[in-house]
């Protein structure tokens, strides 16, 4: 052997070592874990079909000339590493898909167009051509993917979104809820620190999220002392009038203080990542029950003698009408002393709040001490922000506002405001530029703003002000 071989064997030998080894993988390293043929009527995700791949191995793998087969035909899959105890998620390219944090997302432009409901073989193989993993997969349900069991059985999910791309998967079983169940007795707890019906309500429900985002139910303190949260259960109330499964809010060291809000979410960032956020202390991540988009039923109420403490049987019905799109939108309660299931109490998010106030005061939250007047004032320039502030104020939920500002001979240079759905009380921002994008001049303008309600109500105003 020359020298020169030598020497390139000694120093790439370990290197190309190292490759075999990281690519090497054998039967049962890397399984078909999930299998989504069906997803007919899905909410909780896209209505689009997907394999979930699962590395069990102890070590990373290249998925570098492997293949998924479908029926016999084989799909090289992406060059990409799949490390160990992670998942990946197989599905057509181009359309939409959600799976969890942490797993990675496969759009493949040859993977299958329509998965067959009545049940294929499918398979993986290595970059080798040797078979990985290969699974034949029942009938399909609508709306339910089939998933591994730990003992390397399939069952239809059991979790309620219908399949848990990108997740472990959900219990082959769930128990039923027991309609009596006994209480864990607490003796830390005492019966004053118990909520009573009506002292904790149901404030903000956001059915409807944004691709990406995740519902919440926010609960409000309107009572005058601190309550425990112990014991307290969210529940969907079915059509027959009985209650679907039970989710107890795991919170029982938090004590729930007067005036205070809390948020409930299944993905804390499905809610940080979309909306204001004033703190995150009171966002909490929790199993909840899978809210309807267009309505339900959702009930607080106490474990142990299945006291309702709250219920509100929203509608999309309850939204402004002028929102057009209502995903992303919360249904905001306006007044929190009237009735929870008044219609006229309810309406959506404004726009100026981001369609969403999880955590804080509502924007559309009526304060029965402010004089009832509608009004707003002419811009005020901020000094040191370079800005204007309007100033206004509505009778009640449900106004929107035209806000438009003229030049004195009449022509029409900017607009602050066009059909905004505007909280009750509240300021509307402006930067000072007109139609053009750039800065108005220095000097005299026309502020005119009109204040209109869908049931008639339609208030205008006029007044000269100076541009700075």
């Amino acid at each position: 052997m020359s020298r020169r071989l030598l020497f390139f064997s000694l120093i790439f030998m370990p290197i190309f070592l190292l490759a075999q080894d990281f690519n090497n993988s054998r039967s049962g390293d890397v399984l078909i874990n999930e299998v989504m043929a069906n997803p007919v009527g899905l909410t909780a995700f896209p209505e689009t079909e997907y394999v979930e791949i699962h590395n069990v191995s102890g070590s990373d793998i290249s998925l570098n000339a492997w293949a998924f087969v479908y029926d016999g035909k084989e799909t090289v899959l992406p060059d990409i590493v799949l490390l160990s105890g992670s998942y990946a998620v197989l599905y057509r390219s181009g359309r939409d898909m959600v799976v969890a944090d942490g797993a990675l997302s496969l759009g493949i432009d040859k993977f299958p167009s329509a998965l067959a409901n009545t049940g294929k073989t499918i398979g993986l193989k290595n970059a080798n051509g040797e078979v990985i993993d290969e699974i034949t997969y029942p009938n399909a349900t609508a709306g339910k993917s089939y998933e591994r069991s730990d003992d390397g059985t399939w069952h239809l999910s059991t979790d309620e979104k219908g399949g848990t791309p990108g997740a472990a998967n959900s219990p082959s079983q769930l128990p039923d809820p027991d309609p009596n169940p006994d209480p864990d007795p607490d003796p830390g707890l005492n019966d004053s620190d118990m909520a009573k019906p009506f002292e904790i309500i149901i404030n903000e429900i956001l059915p409807d999220p944004f691709a990406g985002g995740s519902e919440y139910i926010e609960l409000y303190n309107r009572s005058d002392r601190s309550l425990s949260l112990s014991g307290l259960v969210v529940a969907v109330r079915k059509t027959d009038g009985s209650l679907g499964a039970y989710y107890p809010l795991n919170l029982a060291e938090k004590m729930f203080s007067p005036g205070s809000y809390l948020v409930l979410t299944k993905e804390y960032h499905g809610v940080t990542d979309f909306y204001f956020i004033h703190s995150a202390e009171p966002i909490y991540e929790l199993k909840l029950p899978v809210l309807n988009n267009e309505s339900a039923s959702v009930v607080l109420f106490r474990l142990s003698d299945e006291v309702v403490i709250d219920e509100v049987s929203y509608s999309t019905k309850w939204h402004d009408s002028s929102i057009k799109d209502k995903k992303g939108v919360s249904l905001e309660r306006i007044d929190p002393d009237k009735n929870s299931q008044d219609v006229l109490n309810w309406t959506s998010a404004a726009a100026e709040a981001g369609y969403g106030t999880p955590g804080y005061r509502n924007s559309q939250y009526k304060n029965p001490d402010v004089q009832d007047d509608t009004f707003i004032s002419a811009p005020e320039y901020m000094p040191g922000w370079d800005f204007y502030i309007l100033t206004y104020q509505t009778m009640k939920a449900g106004y929107r506002c035209r806000v438009e500002v003229y030049s004195t001979n009449g022509r029409k240079v900017a607009e602050v405001s066009n059909n905004q759905l505007i909280t009750q009380n509240g300021e509307l921002q402006w930067d000072g530029k007109g139609l053009d994008n750039n800065r108005l001049s220095p000097g005299v303008y026309v502020f005119y703003a009109e204040l209109y309600h869908p049931d008639g109500n339609h208030k205008k105003f006029k007044k000269a002000f100076l541009v700075k």
